[in-house]
């Protein structure tokens, strides 16, 4: 009988270290966020080729862009972006913007339009390359109203 209650005494000490070290977070996607959105830090500028849907339809616009990233927390921080014809033209004054780093997702909060949201994805950030996808949205994360990839490099 002593010999059972030691193997039984055995098995639940190791099942309860099992769920005493088990992890319901996922550290792995905070610690990635978190370098992400340290290396936006900087100017980019580039071209983005946009992909737009509006009362008149469908169309494609190649337009230069020029974001800065300024990280101020572990998962993001906020940046402007200046969009330009490729003559160099301005289209637009600067958009301010806040982002945050989600699960590899680098999600865009404009301020200056109420309920306007981008998001980052399918994209590579290596040293002076940013390239990617782009889509914005209008209240909600479901009614994608603009798409675009972009092709960047950091400004030094």
């Amino acid at each position: 009988m002593k010999k059972y209650l030691i193997m039984l005494a055995a098995i639940v000490t190791v099942a309860a270290g099992c769920l005493a070290l088990t992890s319901c977070g996922d550290d792995h996607h905070d610690i990635e966020d978190s370098y992400i959105a340290e290396d936006l830090d900087g100017i980019w500028y580039g071209d983005m080729q946009i992909d737009n849907f509006n009362w008149r339809g469908h169309y494609w616009d190649d337009i230069d862009v020029e974001w800065e990233f300024f990280h101020t927390n572990p998962y993001g921080g906020y940046g402007y972006e200046t969009d330009y014809y490729p003559d160099g033209t301005c289209i637009k004054r600067q958009d301010r913007f806040t982002y945050t780093v989600v699960n590899g997702y680098i999600n865009i909060r404009y301020d200056d339009y109420e309920n306007t949201y981008a998001r980052i994805y399918q994209y590579s950030l290596t040293g002076r390359r940013f390239n990617g996808q782009f889509v914005a949205y209008d209240n909600n994360w479901r009614d994608g109203k603009t798409y675009a990839s972009f092709s960047l490099r950091r400004d030094y």
